[in-house]
C-alpha cells in the first residue's frame, strides 16, 4: 500500500499454536523473517495477526523491542516473537504503552483473568 511517498507492507500472520512442534514454529518464524527481510529497508512493515505467544510483562533484556507494558510471563512462543523483532529491527507496539486491564487481556475463558 502506498500512502503519499511511503510504502507500507501489511502482513497478516497466524503462527503455529502452542501444541504444535518446535520445528513448525521455527519454520514459521524463519519464513516470516525471510519474507520481511526481502522487503525494501525504506518500507514500513506491519506484522499483524495471532502470533500465539506471550511476550510477558517485562522487557528482560529486550529493551529495544519490548516497552515493558506487557502482561504475565513470557513463554517460548513469546521468545520467538521477541527474537524475530530483534532480527528485523521491529518492535512489539502493544508493549510500548500502559493499558487498562480490560484492554490488556484479550481472551477470557470464564476465569477472572486469562492465563
Amino acid at each position: 500500500m502506498k500512502v503519499g511517498e511511503r510504502v507500507i507492507n501489511v502482513l497478516s500472520a497466524y503462527a503455529p499454536q502452542a501444541g504444535l512442534s518446535r520445528e513448525s514454529k521455527e519454520r514459521f518464524w524463519g519464513d516470516t523473517i525471510s519474507v520481511i527481510s526481502d522487503l525494501s529497508e525504506t518500507d514500513t512493515v506491519v506484522l499483524a495477526g495471532d502470533l500465539n505467544g506471550h511476550v510477558g510483562a517485562c522487557a528482560d533484556g529486550y529493551d529495544d523491542v519490548h516497552g515493558g507494558f506487557g502482561y504475565g510471563r513470557r513463554n517460548l512462543e513469546g521468545e520467538y516473537i521477541l527474537e524475530s523483532c530483534v532480527a528485523l529491527n521491529m518492535v512489539v507496539c502493544n508493549s510500548k504503552f500502559k493499558k487498562r486491564l480490560s484492554h490488556l487481556i484479550t481472551y477470557s475463558s470464564g476465569a477472572p483473568v486469562a492465563r
